[in-house]
């Protein structure tokens, strides 16, 4: 029994082995941001880092072509905060409007209108809601690449062995 589990266990670790898939050799930028080691800044689209450089357009329309030991740091564009925006901005609009009818439904001399408060309420959280979507539309989000491991090509990248050791009984 003993010989059964472990021979399953050298199965299982040498099919999950094959069943992961390898890094891939490239990694394509659809939108990215470069720093050279001398400093210069450059952005770009359509880019691929390979084991030996990037490659891409840059942002006023040349070809870019970049040795990988000539970079200091790469960011890939993650995208806006357009969605998060307009959730807190239709948020706060509604919150604001909800307390406008509170206050009303708090003072014994005033009447509550639904007729009134509906278009209210649907007025501030739009309102909000396009506000927010302005602003986040304005904050981009970038995400550090790491490019000594992007691809796979690192000094740190070896062949890996895992080995399990368990005892049933």
């Amino acid at each position: 029994m003993r010989t059964l589990c472990s021979a399953l266990a050298i199965v299982t670790v040498s099919l999950i082995g094959h069943v992961l898939p390898a890094q891939a050799n490239e990694l394509s930028l659809s939108r990215f941001r470069v720093l050279l080691n001398d400093g210069q800044r450059l952005e770009g689209k359509n880019g691929t880092l390979t084991a030996d450089e990037l490659v891409g357009a840059s942002s006023d329309g040349g070809q870019l072509q970049i040795p990988r030991n000539a970079i200091r740091a790469l960011d890939r564009f993650k995208g806006t905060k357009a969605k998060t925006g307009a959730i807190i901005g239709a948020s706060m609009g509604f919150l604001s409007a909800l307390l406008a009818y509170i206050q009303v439904e708090a003072d014994p001399n005033m009447e509550a209108d639904n007729a009134f408060f509906t278009p209210l309420f649907l007025g501030f959280t739009l309102g909000g809601g396009l506000i927010g979507l302005a602003v986040g539309s304005a904050s981009k989000t970038w995400e550090r690449v790491d490019v000594d491991i992007a691809v796979g090509f690192g000094p740190e990248q070896d062949n890996a062995s895992v080995t399990l050791t368990f005892n049933l009984w």
